[in-house]
């Protein structure tokens, strides 16, 4: 199972979430449940600065392009979808 977070650094609500999410992640880490972060930054920078400030422990990318948010249907930062074993969305 997988757990997508789109996230962003000027994203309040983001800020205020990623201490529990980051807690969440190290527990569920031993079960096979792995965490990926999208940045919905366009400023490279802000988004490396936030994964330093909150000490993310899992991999997080950056979509400038808007790609994968797209492909998701992300209307803003905060979201999270679980993707199930079957590849597909299980929960949003």
């Amino acid at each position: 199972m997988v757990v997508v977070l789109f996230w962003a650094s000027w994203c309040t609500p983001c800020q205020r979430e990623q201490p529990g999410v980051n807690s969440i992640a190290h527990d569920l880490a031993a079960t096979g449940v792995h965490f990926v972060g999208v940045s919905v930054d366009v400023d490279q920078s802000a988004a490396r600065s936030y994964l330093t400030k909150y000490t993310v422990p899992y991999d997080s990318l950056i979509d400038q392009s808007d790609t994968i948010v797209v492909d998701f249907e992300v209307a803003g930062p905060p979201s999270t979808f679980v993707i199930g074993r079957n590849g597909r969305v299980a929960a949003q």
